[in-house]
Parts: structure tokens; sequence; C-alpha cells
């Protein structure tokens, strides 16, 4: 499993001070009007460039010839996209690949992509051509607490995490439906793994999926299928970690 050292978290948690200092990411709630904290930024930076460094040490030691480049320059506009948030370089040469890196806890069981990370909301295209899950280990502070106080992160001799899956941009979404398989509104929970078919290819359409839902929830006589708290995003676009792929080689068009 990859190691980041102290550091580079501090690295990381450089980075999150500057971005806030000069306001080079965007200092919205999850895509709403809502701002957020000084601390509720920093917390969220230093995760995803903790992901994002542990997704190319992995990326890395696993692959000869393929760099991980990943970009920790601020930009003027807080709304700047850039290819992704990681460049695949193979023998020198760069990768069109539009990667999107998500960190989460290791009691994850969703992968949630916030709609204005899924869609272009002015073009409606897609932001990214495949999302990436690293999940860290046990000694990562939860989001709650790193919220509260991101220097905590500091305290740390070490953040150690892994790769487990992926899911293409299309992945998401019922191909004869032409609607997303889960999504997820402000104030909604998350639906337990346990009530879900084990792989993306068993459901046949969205109707089938819900009706497998609650047959399952009827046979356990579960009186509640849902986990976690409310969410605050307007919308999440959800795959279950279970129907993630783990193949490394097609995560990288090889």
């Amino acid at each position: 499993m990859p190691v980041i050292s102290k550091n580079e978290i501090r690295t990381c948690y450089s980075f999150a001070e500057k971005a806030w200092e000069n306001r080079s990411q965007s200092l919205q709630q999850f895509g709403t009007d809502e701002a957020r904290t000084r601390e509720a930024f920093l917390a969220d930076q230093i995760s995803g460039k903790l992901a994002e460094l542990l997704f190319k040490k992995e990326i890395e030691q696993k692959y000869t010839g393929i760099a991980v480049h990943l970009d920790f320059q601020h930009y003027l506009d807080p709304l700047h996209t850039d290819n992704g948030d990681v460049t695949i370089i193979e023998n020198g040469l760069p990768s069109p690949l539009r990667l999107d890196i998500k960190g989460s806890s290791n009691l994850a069981q969703w992968l949630l992509v916030e709609r204005h990370k899924f869609w272009d909301l002015q073009s409606g295209k897609p932001m990214a051509d495949q999302y990436v899950m690293v999940k860290f280990s046990n000694e990562m502070p939860s989001n709650p607490m790193l919220r509260k106080n991101p220097e905590h992160i500091l305290t740390l001799e070490q953040v150690s995490g892994e790769i487990v899956g992926w899911a293409k941009h299309t992945d998401f979404i019922s191909n004869k439906d032409n609607a997303p398989w889960f999504s997820f509104k402000r104030g909604e929970r998350l639906i337990h793994s346990q009530f879900l078919p084990r792989t993306l290819s068993y459901p046949d359409d969205i109707k089938h999926l819900n009706n497998y839902i609650n047959k399952l929830k009827d046979s356990k006589q579960a009186t509640c299928i849902y986990i976690g708290p409310k969410l605050d995003a307007i919308l999440n676009l959800g795959m279950p970690i279970k129907w993630l792929s783990k193949d490394f080689d097609a995560l990288l068009l090889r």
C-alpha cells in the first residue's frame, strides 16, 4: 500500500493554504451557492491532493514507463478546469485521458461524483472520462474531523491508502434508460451496499434494479436500507464500490 510521508503531507497542506489565500479554487460548498469555511476548504483540498498523490505512487509502482503528473499550480480563475486531476505520461507522451481522483474513508461503500464534476453545467458534456476511487487507511482523519480541524493532518507521520476501483463516465448511466443508475439529492442518504446487486452487469435497467432492491429489503425484513449522514451536494451521481472495475490496464487504456 503506498505511503505518503510527513513532508509530503506538509506539501499538500501548504497547497491548500495557498489556494485559500489566492482564492485559486472554488470557495463554494459542493457546487451550491454556500461558501465553505476556511477549515472545510482546507480539508477538501488536502484530501484531494493526498488522494492524487496516492494514485500517483501506486500507478508508478505498478507500471514502468508511466509517470503521473500532479497539478500544484494556482489559477487566477477559481473555476479553472484542466484536463482532469492528473496527467498520465507514458514513454514521455501525455495521454488525453481525463481522470477525476476521489479520496474516501476506509469505511466508504460508494464512489460519489457531484453534478458539476460529472457534467459541464453549460454544455452538458462529461467533465471526466473516468473516475477513480482511492481509499485512505484508518490513520486518516475522518472528513468531519478534518473539516473541524485541518491542522490535525500535520500531526501524522504518514498517510497510506490504495486505489480500490474505477468507473467510466458512461458506467454511471443506464444505457436503456439514458439516466443515472443512482442519483442522490441534497438531504438524501446512501443505500447500504448489502441491498444492491454484486455487479454492474446484473440489472437490465433501472426498474429491474429498483425491483431487486425492494425484493431484498422485504426478504431481510429491513426497516431502513440507508446509511451515513444526509448529503450536502445538490445532486450526486453514485456508483457502489463493489461495482467498480479493478482492471488498471483498462483504466490507462493500455
